[in-house]
């Protein structure tokens, strides 16, 4: 009996831990979450030790090109390394999660007739956590660097002087 494409917009509640549900896609962000913490200490570990391999040639090109990129687009060196671990962790951790989104069998294991592991990236609670957390940072250090006016002055520009960057200010400020 062929039972068709089962279609799941929302995370399906596993269990719940003292009234919290677990869902599926919270215990693969958490799987994902601990491979993350295991290759990093296994990086940091190897670092202080002295012993270099590929992987971690590869993972300190990976952080040394990125933090060069954010030297790149912030100015103020001090600023650029308090945002760097905020904008390399989004980074890996979404890099690891998207990963385990491709394993073959996600889908398969089942408890209570939900797949125990969902890709996170398929949760849209996390998409929007990311972008909050974001949203809010930038907005953070922008206040602080700028001041109030001299923010609202990155969104409102002349479009006499500058046609381009005034529709750019405004697009961003929406």
């Amino acid at each position: 009996v062929a039972t068709g494409i089962q279609i799941s917009v929302g995370a399906e509640e596993l269990f719940r831990v003292a009234g919290f549900p677990i869902t599926n896609s919270l215990l693969t962000g958490l799987i994902s979450m601990i491979i993350l913490l295991g290759l990093f200490t296994y990086v940091v570990t190897m670092i202080k030790k002295g012993r270099y391999n590929r992987f971690i040639g590869l993972t300190q090109w990976a952080f040394e090109g990125m933090l060069g990129q954010i030297n790149d687009i912030i100015p103020d060196k001090k600023i650029a390394r308090m945002v760097t671990p905020l904008a390399l962790t989004i980074f890996f951790y979404m890099m690891v999660s998207y990963w385990m989104s491709v394993l073959p069998g996600l889908d398969s294991v089942r408890y209570n007739h939900a797949p125990v592991l969902r890709s996170i990236a398929a949760d849209l609670n996390f998409t929007f956590a990311v972008s909050i957390i974001v949203l809010l940072t930038v907005q953070f250090h922008a206040l602080r660097t700028h001041g109030p006016i001299g923010n609202l002055g990155r969104y409102f520009r002349n479009p006499l002087k500058d046609p381009i960057g005034a529709f750019e200010g405004l697009l961003e400020f929406i």
